[in-house]
């Protein structure tokens, strides 16, 4: 009940200024999305639900326009999961909290008039749109069928640029990002909506991103009127075929969850957190291998970026046990109310909250710490051939270290083994990339690995899959050959290791 203290505060405000019968809007958390971030309820499930329902009753009485109940599925969002996970959460969130305040006594129409929905848009541009009209239409048919009518069946939405899309490298392009998603949470008809800045991922928003963000929203209200259109995307057969492919798709695992005991029992049990994990593990693998690409991250990375490492907040495991009079009550006395908070135990694993771009970062940081300890993070290219032979793969190979904070030292053109050899001596770097076409790959032979490695103690690798002797070429010395399926990842952790323990053996 962490919206208890804001709600008592908000009361108080509002019945002092006179406005407490005529403010609305919403205040809420959802203590479902609560719990699968700490890893439980922090009492017993009826006992919580109980004081709960108590709290919002009391809420309803001093603030009657104020929508308090929340389904927030930008948790889950945040861990990966996409949009058919976050459509099936959501209808299943809000089953759950709809019945447990009938159970409570609430009246249906009341319970439903207090109901807010709360999403995290992407940067699919079309899904999101897609996602949250298959939303209003699998709401309103559950509302249906718990019997409201039709003006009660009415969803209220509330949406946020997703921080899992957001980096801390080039910020610049997450307006791009935000933009789109911000256009995207519009044309889907939402009533609220928060604009995320570009820089808040690096901990560092200030007045002009926060006006940009501001901006953002009022461009699209004020400059391409789409608040003037009901529902700007219907009658596209695209999206409304999306949307209907969405919310079979939703209400089918909606059933699967419900099947199992509901939403809170599917994350007792770990099921759905094992279902999430499974989706964000294959979109972890595409931005890994640069299937999928961020701008800025792991394609076009600008290693002049100079960004100091984010604080990771820590999820508050504590809750409000006082009702919404006590605490009223406290803050009016201006007693202390550090006692009405209790520290939650988890009973059940958590959510990983992760952004997509956060490998990536953590790459970035770690080349910036050898820097700053006096390594150079670079990496030789060996260019054989013309420019025009070796370019492409040379700069393919400049854009993969780049993504890992790695700098790329170009040769000259080389045409002989003595030259490369030449190059990596008048070279700081220890590890070494080999490009050129398949014909320069032909001429050389393994027999150029096969030199280096002999006069040298360094690492080698091989830009591209070549035509022949490939087990030659792993046998004289290649660690791995760099491709486009290469996971990038994987191969840079390896190549700033190495740095690192070259480092620590110079010290």
């Amino acid at each position: 009940m962490l919206q208890t203290p804001l709600l008592a505060a908000l009361a108080i405000a509002s019945k002092d200024a006179g406005v407490a019968e005529k403010l609305s809007g919403f205040a809420a958390t959802d203590p479902v999305a609560e719990a699968s971030l700490i890893g439980g309820l922090p009492t017993e499930e009826n006992e919580f639900f109980a004081k709960w329902s108590k709290v919002l009753e009391e809420a309803a009485e001093q603030l009657p326009e104020v929508k308090t109940v929340l389904i927030n599925t930008v948790p889950y969002n945040s861990s990966g999961a996409n949009a058919v996970q976050e459509l099936a959460i959501a209808v299943s969130t809000g089953v759950y909290l709809l019945q447990k305040l009938l159970e409570n006594g609430w009246e249906l129409k009341k319970a439903l008039s207090k109901i807010v929905f709360h999403f995290a848009i992407g940067s699919n541009f079309f899904m999101e749109t897609a996602k949250l009209r298959a939303a209003r239409l699998l709401w309103s048919k559950t509302a249906e069928a718990f019997g409201a009518e039709n003006e009660d069946r009415k969803m209220v939405i509330s949406a946020e640029t997703s921080k899992f899309t957001k980096t801390i490298f080039d910020p610049y392009v997450n307006m791009l990002r935000a933009g789109n998603e911000t256009f995207a949470a519009v044309l889907g008809g939402i009533q609220y909506l928060h604009t995320g800045s570009f820089d808040e991922q690096a901990g560092s928003a200030n007045l002009f991103s926060e006006r940009i963000a501001r901006n953002t929203q009022l461009v699209l209200k004020s400059e391409s009127h789409l608040e003037k259109v009901a529902d700007p995307a219907g009658g596209s057969w695209y999206v409304e075929s999306l949307t209907k492919e969405l919310a079979e798709k939703a209400w089918e695992m909606f059933l699967i969850i419900n099947s199992k005991g509901g939403i809170y029992e599917t994350l007792k049990s770990g099921w759905l957190q094992e279902k999430i994990a499974a989706k964000a593990k294959v979109r972890e693998q595409d931005i890994a291998v640069r299937k999928k690409s961020m701008i800025g991250t792991n394609v076009y990375a600008n290693l002049s970026d100079d960004i100091s490492e984010s604080v990771v907040q820590e999820i508050q495991r504590d809750y409000m046990i006082d009702s919404l009079e006590a605490l009223i009550g406290k803050i009016v006395s201006e007693s202390t109310i550090k006692d009405s908070f209790k520290e939650v135990k988890s009973s059940f694993t958590p959510l990983k909250l992760k952004r997509l771009a956060e490998p990536y970062e953590e790459l970035r940081f770690k080349a910036m710490k050898l820097e700053k300890k006096g390594v150079a993070p670079v990496v030789g290219l060996i260019c054989l051939g013309e420019l025009k032979k070796h370019k492409a793969r040379a700069d393919f190979i400049s854009g993969l270290l780049s993504a890992g904070g790695i700098h790329a030292e170009r040769s000259g053109e080389l045409d002989t083994i003595s030259a490369a050899i030449g190059f990596i001596n008048s070279s700081n770097a220890r590890q070494f990339v080999i490009c050129g076409d398949q014909s320069a790959y032909n001429s050389f032979g393994p027999e150029l690995a096969q030199e280096i490695t002999r006069e040298h103690d360094v690492k080698l690798y091989l830009a591209g899959i070549p035509d022949e002797k490939q087990s030659e070429w792993k046998t004289s010395g290649i660690i791995e050959f760099l491709h486009v399926r290469s996971n990038a990842i994987q191969t840079l952790s390896e190549m700033l290791q190495e740095m690192e323990v070259g480092a620590n053996a110079k010290a």
